[in-house]
C-alpha cells in the first residue's frame, strides 16, 4: 500500500449527499468500486447514492443488481436512476466518478454536467480528453483496478461506521478478477493485500 493516500474522506465530509457514478456499460470493477465508495461515504457521515441505469450495465452487473433487488431490500435504496439523480442532485452535493475520467464514457453525463463538486477515482491513464473540472482526483495506473484503490482507502475511515457483507465483498473481488483477467495481469502485492482484506469480510 502507498505510504499515504489523498484524503478523500475530508472532501466527502464537506457534503451531506454523495452521488456515485461509473462508466457506461458498467462492469464488475466499476460496480465494485462504486460499492466501496458508498461505504467510505457512509463512514464519513454522508448519504451515498449509486447511479445505475440498467440499460447501461453489462451482463455480470445485471445479475448482481438483480440479486440486490430481490435479496437486499435495504441496500437497494442506495441505488438510483440517472434521471432521479439529475432531478435531486443539489448545488452542494458531491459527485464521485469511479473507474472513468471521460465525459463521453460516463453512464449519465447529464448528472456530471449538473454537478458542481466532482471527485474522480480511477486506475486508467489520463489523456488530453480527460475531465478537468474536478475538486479531487486520485488516479493510479499501476493499480490493478478501481476496487483496489478504493479498498485501500477503507483503512483511512472508521471501520465501525460501515458494514460490508460477504456478498458485497465477493462482488468487489469480482471487479479485481475482471480487470486482472483472473489475476494474470497487472497484479502487485497491493492487489493481494486488498484480496486478503476482502476475504476477511467473507468474500468467496
Amino acid at each position: 500500500m502507498p505510504k499515504s493516500l489523498p484524503p478523500i474522506q475530508n472532501k466527502i465530509r464537506e457534503h451531506k449527499n454523495v452521488y456515485i457514478l461509473g462508466h457506461r456499460y458498467m462492469d464488475a470493477d466499476a460496480f465494485g468500486g462504486c460499492l466501496v465508495a458508498s461505504k467510505i461515504a457512509l463512514a464519513c457521515g454522508a448519504k451515498p447514492k449509486i447511479i445505475i441505469d440498467e440499460e447501461y450495465i453489462d451482463a455480470t452487473v445485471k445479475e448482481i443488481y438483480s440479486t440486490l433487488k430481490y435479496s437486499y431490500a435495504s441496500s437497494i435504496n442506495e441505488f438510483v436512476s440517472g434521471n432521479y439523480a439529475l432531478k435531486e442532485i443539489k448545488e452542494n452535493d458531491l459527485l464521485i466518478i469511479i473507474d472513468c475520467q471521460y465525459q463521453k464514457l460516463l453512464m449519465n453525463d447529464r448528472v456530471y454536467k449538473k454537478a458542481k463538486y466532482i471527485a474522480i477515482i480511477d486506475h486508467h491513464r489520463r489523456n488530453t480528453e480527460a475531465i478537468l473540472n474536478f475538486d479531487f482526483i486520485y488516479t493510479q495506473p499501476s493499480a490493478s483496478s478501481s476496487v483496489e484503490l478504493l479498498v485501500e482507502m477503507l483503512d483511512y475511515v472508521d471501520d465501525d461506521k460501515y458494514e460490508i457483507t460477504p456478498d458485497e465483498a465477493t462482488w468487489m473481488i469480482m471487479g479485481v478478477l475482471v480487470d486482472t483477467n483472473n489475476f494474470m495481469f497487472h497484479t502487485t502485492y497491493r492487489t493481494f493485500n486488498v484480496l486478503s482484506k476482502l476475504q476477511k469480510f467473507g468474500a468467496e
